[in-house]
């Protein structure tokens, strides 16, 4: 996974985006970039935008208030996007329960997937 910025010239401006140039042997990193593309109503896209919007370390419970979606499809997305190292995780304990704070890792703003050299024959 590579993290570059690239200009598009139909916005104007450059961009962060998140390459992935694995081959069909990681086939666990390539399945989560499929959970987190394809999550329902874009809930991990949501709670990784609300991440960055933020700028400070947020409770899961309260991603899901803001992205109005059930907490533990929050969770879920979340810890994909985790797999992906674009968030963090730092438990905090509070009495005898502990508390997931969610931070983001690395600002993207899209996600790319090259073919792999591999596949080529010339």
């Amino acid at each position: 996974m590579i993290v570059e910025e690239v200009f598009l010239k139909s916005l104007g401006r450059s961009i962060k985006i998140l390459i992935f140039d694995e081959t069909s042997e990681q086939w666990s990193i390539l399945r989560t970039l499929g959970r987190v593309v394809s999550s329902r109503d874009d809930i991990a896209l949501k709670a990784y935008a609300t991440l960055l919007q933020e700028g400070k370390k947020l409770e899961g419970r309260r991603i899901a208030t803001l992205v109005d979606k059930p907490r533990y499809s929050v969770n879920r997305g979340l810890k994909n996007l985790m797999d992906l190292d674009l968030v963090g995780r730092e438990s905090k304990p509070r009495g005898r329960i502990e508390f997931n704070l969610w931070y983001p890792k690395e600002q993207v703003s899209g996600l790319l997937r090259l073919i792999p050299e591999e596949y080529f024959k010339e």
